[in-house]
């Protein structure tokens, strides 16, 4: 049985933080699969290195070809999908995409697709190597939601990968860290998912790994790959603060390991702020969006405002926590005012914290958001295509509900990543 993991290149690529983390997602089916079915040869194939033409020379006849998907990627995905039907293989597709757009995708590509994973990926694929029953009335199969099986999963197996790869491109990335770093799941899902206007979560329920075994990672990738830095993409890492006291009470004896993590600025306080120290936290994404008022509550998030974020980050940098700041321009009704305050807001933070890591985008009305949904309902053509552009969609979001005009925008955009060395960006920079 031969099986091949591919996560496709993206359209756009222009981040500091690319080619920095293995593909976790993919690392955890290969790893159950593996568990399975020992015999198989399981391959992972990570467009943050390979081009499509690399990849699609690689991909092997009669192969199970898992295709992990999101909006930048999709085009790309798809490609790789006809290539692997042409030579015998059986196509699945998985990842956010792919769960929030199931149904068109099936409609709209029934001879390119077997298998359609929503939610997470594990069990499910393991049923489809065990029990494969091909397409249903010439449609793919689509599964139904899963939830991440955290407490039985093994954690993922970065032997699948050339591990060294990553470390050697992040230290690249990010010499003044001077850390060895990767990333690690710690949670699933967001308490205030499906109220934010652009976010694109699988899930409002929260799922949160046991500490221990948060732990055993962690000692496992320090003892393997020397890793002194773990980078946590999860959601607010403050969720749960029960969670996260008990995350710090089952922390090894003479364990020396930093974190960088994502927080949200409403739960930031003194208790929380002690317990990110204890953890090891010295470095956290922040949410800062805007710094318009009117602007900020059509977001969707609870409490949420600029005045909060900046007292936030002040707290942040006094118990010396470093952080990125992350903005983004095009919520209703941005203006010429509205983006000169977020620009000055953004500069006044650089002048007090000198942070060294900036995100700034456009806003992406990404499937399965508020925003798209609103857009969708003046343009309801949008629902009826899979093959979606990002910069198309900003574009035609820019015209509908914004004062200003998208290359404005990215221009302000421009400008915010240029106070820092480290920039993260979904905007297309050329």
């Amino acid at each position: 049985m031969k099986i091949q993991l591919i996560q496709p290149p993206k359209s756009s690529n222009d981040n500091s933080r690319s080619g920095c983390y293995p593909p976790l997602g993919l690392l955890s089916i290969a790893t159950h699969c593996h568990q399975k079915f020992p015999e198989a040869q399981i391959e992972v194939l990570d467009g943050e290195f390979l081009t499509l033409e690399s990849i699609l020379e690689r991909l092997k006849p009669k192969s199970f070809v898992g295709v992990e998907t999101k909006l930048h990627n999709y085009h790309n995905a798809i490609r790789i999908a006809k290539k692997a039907k042409q030579i015998g293989g059986t196509v699945i597709l998985g990842g956010v995409f792919a769960s929030k757009m199931a149904s068109l995708i099936a409609k709209k590509q029934p001879t390119t697709i077997d298998y359609i994973i929503r939610g997470y990926g594990e069990e499910r694929f393991v049923q489809i190597l065990a029990n494969q029953t091909g397409t249903i009335n010439g449609m793919p199969i689509i599964y139904p939601y899963a939830d991440p099986e955290f407490n039985s999963l093994l954690m993922p197996n970065r032997r699948f990968v050339q591990m060294r790869k990553y470390l050697a491109r992040f230290k690249q990335s990010y010499p003044d860290w001077q850390a060895t770093g990767t990333n690690i799941i710690t949670i699933q899902g967001c308490k205030n998912c499906p109220r934010c206007l652009f976010c694109d979560r699988q899930s409002p329920k929260c799922y949160f790994r046991q500490p221990q075994k948060v732990w055993e990672e962690i000692q496992y990738l320090q003892l393997d790959y020397g890793v002194d830095y773990v980078v946590a993409f999860d959601d607010d890492i403050l969720q749960d603060l029960n969670w996260l006291k008990q995350l710090v009470e089952a922390k090894p004896k003479g364990c020396r390991v930093r974190w960088h993590v994502f927080v949200s600025a409403a739960k930031i306080n003194d208790q929380s702020v002690q317990l990110l120290k204890a953890l090891g936290v010295v470095h956290v994404f922040i949410g800062v969006e805007t710094a318009d008022v009117e602007l900020a509550s059509t977001i969707g998030k609870a409490d949420f405002n600029p005045t909060q974020c900046h007292q936030a980050i002040t707290q942040l940098n006094r118990a010396g926590i470093a952080i990125t700041p992350s903005f983004v321009f095009g919520l209703p009704g941005e203006n010429e005012s509205s983006l000169e305050k977020t620009l000055r807001l953004a500069q006044a933070l650089k002048a007090e914290t000198d942070y060294n890591e900036v995100n700034c985008s456009c806003l992406i009305p990404y499937p399965g958001s508020r925003a798209f949904a609103r857009l969708a309902r003046f343009e309801p053509e949008l629902q009826d295509t899979d093959d979606l552009d990002a910069s198309n969609l900003t574009r035609r979001w820019f015209e509908r509900f914004c004062l200003v005009s998208y290359e404005m925008a990215r221009n302000y955009s421009r400008q915010i990543l240029a106070l820092a060395p480290y920039r993260i960006t979904l905007d297309r920079q050329n």
